[in-house]
């Protein structure tokens, strides 16, 4: 059997390692030419941590990231409204664990390497895509030019923008829902514990909510916030 994923963020990346543990030929095609730099989410919960740990690389996330203490949700002005101790479930072999996603897709690339039935290719930005009773294709614009690749499926892995959604349910009828509300990330070291706060907290607030939580054992938080929808990047760091 073989697959082509199309995107190789971190969805992809994981995909293709359990494809290849189970010696399946699978070839992930990327757009850009590198791993994506940017830190995004940290917070694996229970589900996540399972299919990390059916990969073969949780022991490697937890290696480089860091594990909570807990998890809680308050009002604007600190008041607890409730919360989990993570040590009643210490011993739990799934409890969440933090990396930023740009760290937890070299744990991926890593593991995927060390498998000869996948390779990743960068620089394959997929310009259209058909299949029919016995295979699927894609076909890939590359720094070579023009190339098809066909396998026995396609996975779409590409995100918000997905050309294999849009290709099976046209430009903006494919199932989904996107927020209005736009989000901003952004990592501090800052010492929240003067505050009273655990290490994971969310403040519940219908203008001003925020998530402000430890990322890494040496003290840095993410911080992230809710902003006006439709700000650009340049508006966001410069308001």
């Amino acid at each position: 059997m073989e697959v082509i994923i199309v995107g190789a963020g971190p969805a992809g990346l994981l995909t293709g390692v359990r494809l290849a543990k189970e010696n399946i030929d699978v070839t992930l095609l990327d757009m850009g030419n590198a791993l994506d730099t940017n830190p995004r989410a940290t917070h694996y919960a229970t589900p996540a941590v399972m299919e990390l740990r059916k990969a073969g690389v949780l022991d490697d996330v937890r290696a480089k990231g860091f594990t909570p203490d807990g998890v809680c949700w308050r009002k604007i002005d600190g008041t607890w409204l409730a919360g989990i101790n993570m040590g009643v479930v210490k011993d739990d072999p799934n409890n969440m664990t933090c990396l930023p996603l740009n760290r937890l897709g070299q744990v991926f690339m890593d593991h995927i390497v060390k498998y000869p039935s996948a390779k990743v290719l960068w620089s394959h930005e997929v310009i259209g895509i058909e299949q029919d009773e016995h295979s699927a294709r894609v076909k890939v614009k590359t720094p070579e030019g023009e190339k098809t690749f066909e396998a026995d499926y396609v996975i779409g892995c590409d995100g918000a923008n997905s050309k294999v959604r849009r290709s099976l349910f046209g430009d903006w009828e494919f199932p989904g829902k996107t927020w209005d509300e736009q989000i901003v990330a952004t990592n501090v070291y800052y010492p929240f514990e003067k505050f009273g706060y655990i290490d994971s907290n969310f403040i519940i607030h219908p203008e001003h909510w925020y998530m402000a939580a430890r990322i890494t054992t040496d003290g840095m938080w993410r911080v992230s916030y809710g902003e006006l929808s439709g700000l650009t990047r340049d508006e966001v760091l410069h308001p």
